[in-house]
Parts: C-alpha cells; sequence; structure tokens
C-alpha cells in the first residue's frame, strides 16, 4: 500500500483541485460588450446630438453594469435587469470603493451618460453584436460596440 499512496495522493489531489473550479459566467447575453455612446435623440423633436466626442461608455456584467464618463472621469455602477426587450436600471452608486460607493441623489449627474432619471426603463429596440439602441419616452440612445 505504501507504494500506491503517492500515486493515490496525486490522483485525489488532482480530482479535488479540478472539482473546486467553476465556470464564472454572467448572464448579460448580447448586452455582455463595452458600449460607445454614440448620439441621443430627443424624440419630441426629431432631433440628434452627436455625444461620440464625450467618450460614455457602458458595460455590462452579472447584474452590474458600469457607465465610464471619460470626459468627466466618473464612473457609476448600476444594477440592470433585461428581460425581453426591455432594459430597466435601478440603484445608480458613484464607484468610490473609499466612501461605500454611495447612491447616486441627483439624476442630474446622470444626465452625461444618457440616464435621465434614478430608476430608468428603456425599451431594447435594436441589439446585436455591433449596435444597441435604446428608447424610453424622451430620448432614443445610440451606441456602437468597441
Amino acid at each position: 500500500m505504501g507504494k500506491f499512496s503517492p500515486i493515490i495522493l496525486g490522483i485525489l489531489i488532482s480530482l479535488f483541485s479540478l472539482s473546486s473550479c467553476t465556470l464564472n459566467s454572467d448572464d448579460s447575453g448580447k448586452l455582455g460588450q463595452y458600449w460607445h455612446l454614440i448620439s441621443i435623440d430627443t424624440l419630441a423633436t426629431e432631433g440628434s446630438c452627436n455625444v461620440a466626442p464625450r467618450r460614455v461608455f457602458w458595460t455590462f456584467q452579472g447584474p452590474i453594469m458600469q457607465a465610464y464618463d471619460f470626459t468627466d472621469n466618473k464612473i457609476y455602477c448600476i444594477h440592470y435587469s433585461h428581460t425581453g426587450n426591455t432594459l430597466k436600471l435601478t440603484e445608480p452608486r458613484v464607484n468610490d470603493r473609499t466612501k461605500g460607493d454611495p447612491l447616486v441623489e441627483d439624476a442630474s449627474v446622470l444626465h452625461p451618460l444618457g440616464i435621465h432619471t434614478l430608476e430608468e426603463t428603456y425599451t431594447v429596440e435594436e441589439l446585436d453584436g455591433s449596435k444597441m439602441v435604446l428608447a424610453d419616452t424622451i430620448y432614443r440612445l445610440h451606441f456602437r460596440a468597441q
């Protein structure tokens, strides 16, 4: 038995090592891209504003969306749910670990990101590997995957 114990031990270690590995997958599906906000349309006036130079990006992973405003060097973490053609954003937080990621209290800080209320619901009008179009009752947001 002493002769086989190193082999058995090696096999057991290998099995336990493999069993401790888990596949980390998020359920963001087609949202799982790095989205650059290109333009915002105002539905009432049919006007459009090119916001690409502002360098606003959204990214989705697990239950969290991160919105980046590289012009103002701001990052926000926002809970999201995506069901069918509906995307809901809730509980926006300032990405500041030293302060415990405080909740955003004034929605106006989110306006440059294309988000206009603290709880936002969008209709997903288009979503594929390269393009995303979201609309609420006032605006339509156009994104390109990066």
